[in-house]
This record gives structure tokens, C-alpha cells and sequence, in this order.
């Protein structure tokens, strides 16, 4: 895995470009602008992408641990396929922000207080996640895996749990108004505010 700047990301402006298989470790890339570039079978850690501008991409099949999105804008980034891990998102420029995820697996990634209504999170595993105080209305979780993840004064209204599991959400404390769920998970609603359920 490189540990110095790579030949593919030489300037700061990027339009329609896919860099494919770049391995990169601790690279500076701040203050960078990427805009309809496409990202496949990446591997970046402890990449610093912070100030930079990534809009209309896709991370496809990529692995990004612990990179840093620090007051980075990310307008409508697409990650497909992905496993990320230590990843800040609410460090990233709240202005436009837009996030899109489908097939992936998540560990340990920070949405908190994040203004994302409509997020969409499908077909994912979502492992130990923190949604705290995020507006996440009509944000869409079908089938997916929300083990250990924190929800706490989160705003999931009209948001779509059909077929996720594994989730603690007490609806007393957050905003569950219009959100769809599935049986038999759904009892875990009833189990949170301490009433009992016989299935």
C-alpha cells in the first residue's frame, strides 16, 4: 500500500476520471475536487480528504478505513459495494450534503447530528453506527442489519425499517412518526418502552 502521493492524484481537479485498484495509506488529498469520477476496487487509509470537494462519484467494491472527511463537501457520493470503517461523516461540510449507500458494510461510522432525510442505507450490514440526534426522515434501511447502532433523539419519521433487524429504537426517545417496520422485529419497539411481548 503506497505511502507517498500517488501518480494517479497529481493536481486538484478531477472531472470524468476512474481510478481503478489505487492502493493508498496516510496520502494527503485535501483540498482536492472531484466531480463524475468513479472509484473501483480502492483500498484508502487514513486518507485526508479534508476541505476537498467530491460530487456525482461512486465508490464501487472500495475499502476506506478511517479516512478523513473533515469540512469535506460530498454531493451525492455513491458508495456500492463498500466497507467502511472509522469513518467521521459529521465532520464532512454540512452544506448539500448527500449520501447514498447500497450492499455495503458499515462499522463503526459516525453519522451523528447530520441533516440526511432520505438517506438511503439498503441491503447493508450496519455495525455499531451512531445516528444520534441525525434527521434521517424517510430515510430507507430495508434489509438491513443495524446491530449495536445508536439511535437516540434521531428523526426516522416516515422512514423505511421493512425487513431490517437487529435494531434498539426506542420510540419514546426518538421521532418514529409514519416510519414503516416488520414483523417479527417490530416487537422490539414494544420491548424497548418495557412492555412485554408473546410471540
Amino acid at each position: 500500500m503506497s505511502d507517498g502521493k500517488s501518480h494517479s492524484f497529481k493536481g486538484f481537479e478531477f472531472a470524468d476520471q476512474i481510478f481503478v485498484k489505487e492502493k493508498l495509506q496516510g496520502v494527503n488529498l485535501n483540498s482536492r475536487e472531484f466531480v463524475d469520477c468513479r472509484f473501483e476496487h480502492c483500498h484508502f487509509r487514513d486518507v485526508d480528504f479534508s476541505i476537498a470537494r467530491i460530487a456525482d462519484c461512486v465508490f464501487h467494491q472500495c475499502e476506506l478505513e478511517s479516512v478523513i472527511f473533515k469540512n469535506c463537501k460530498l454531493q451525492n457520493v455513491q458508495f456500492e459495494e463498500c466497507k467502511l470503517s472509522g469513518v467521521d461523516f459529521s465532520l464532512a461540510d454540512t452544506l448539500l450534503l448527500e449520501l447514498g449507500f447500497k450492499d455495503v458494510f458499515l462499522q463503526s461510522v459516525n453519522f451523528s447530528g447530520l441533516e440526511l432525510p432520505g438517506l438511503t442505507i439498503k441491503d447493508s450490514t450496519i455495525k455499531a453506527c451512531d445516528f444520534v440526534e441525525a434527521d434521517l426522515q424517510e430515510a430507507d434501511f430495508q434489509n438491513s442489519d443495524l446491530s449495536s447502532s445508536l439511535f437516540d433523539q434521531t428523526n426516522l419519521k416516515k422512514a423505511n425499517f421493512v425487513d431490517a433487524r437487529n435494531y434498539a429504537i426506542n420510540p419514546l426517545k426518538n421521532h418514529v412518526k409514519d416510519a414503516c417496520f416488520s414483523l417479527p422485529e417490530a416487537a422490539t419497539l414494544l420491548q424497548m418502552m418495557g412492555i412485554k411481548v408473546k410471540l
